[in-house]
């Protein structure tokens, strides 16, 4: 039996290896397949999920087991919840189970639920991308202050905030502007702070 067993990201108490052998992962009892009763030529087996029996095609778990462990080392964490991480497509999974979120439909702007600090919030995924990679989408707000000695301004976004520093720092829009992408906490002695 080989061992490269990977985590399956729909049920994480249970692993797959590439010959198709499922096992829990606490236990390593390997688990029985069977054939599907409905005479499909596909073989399944009963997985244990949140205390609920359910049954799934061996063939598609290792599918997303090999697509989650791809995924896995371009996933970072979110600062802001850190139950969870995000990759640069944008796609939120939490962060033990590997499982991925699906967005939340019939929204204009992408957004997730996420549980921070025990409470459900609704989060922009355009706000986390910019958190996370300093990745800026089009039409994304985010608003800043800037300090420097006694002085404090702030900024409902970027651009603004953009204009203002450049002629005090004689750089281009551009040249300011890709300093805040990049989430530098201090650009030529002015301190910046971010609110997402």
């Amino acid at each position: 039996m080989k061992n490269d067993f990977l985590t399956i990201p729909d049920a994480p108490n249970y692993e797959i290896n590439s010959e198709l052998i499922v096992r829990n992962k606490k236990t390593g009892r390997i688990l029985s397949p069977y054939c599907d009763v409905r005479g499909h030529k596909r073989t399944i087996v009963n997985l244990f999920i949140d205390g609920t029996r359910t049954s799934r095609s061996i063939k598609l778990l290792r599918k997303q087991a090999v697509e989650a462990d791809k995924l896995c080392s371009s996933f970072v964490p979110i600062f802001s919840a850190p139950l969870y991480e995000i990759n640069r497509n944008g796609s939120v999974r939490n962060k033990r189970t590997k499982k991925i979120l699906k967005p939340l439909k019939g929204r204009k702007a992408k957004s997730v639920n996420l549980y921070i600090d025990g409470v459900q919030t609704r989060c922009a995924i355009s706000k986390l991308l910019f958190e996370t990679f300093g990745i800026v989408k089009k039409g994304i707000r985010v608003p800043l202050f800037i300090s420097k000695g006694n002085q404090r301004f702030y900024f409902d976004t970027l651009s603004a905030a953009a204009r203002f520093l450049m002629p005090r720092l004689f750089l281009s829009f551009h040249a300011v502007y890709k300093y805040f992408t990049q989430r530098k906490a201090d650009i030529y002695g002015w301190r910046i702070n971010y609110q997402i």
